[in-house]
């Protein structure tokens, strides 16, 4: 569907937003279920994900990136 739609082919990078914002809640639940600490580095990574994720895209934003806590 989103191939034969010009108005869809500008929203495509949000769905690519929305996984890489659910693949780092899920990670950070992984650290926080195991009661292990995520590296500074992993914690970087993700906040540049979100960073990006938040940038709007075809007149569109992800809100609730904008209003994050620091992880």
């Amino acid at each position: 569907m989103i191939d034969q739609s010009p108005a869809l082919q500008e929203a495509r990078p949000l769905a690519n937003d929305l996984s890489a914002i659910a693949e780092t809640g899920l990670e950070a639940l992984s650290y926080l279920s195991s009661d292990n600490t995520p590296t500074t580095e992993w914690r970087q990574t993700q906040l540049a994900k979100l960073d990006e994720a938040a940038k709007p895209k075809a007149a569109l934003e992800f809100v609730v990136i904008t209003q994050r806590a620091e992880l």
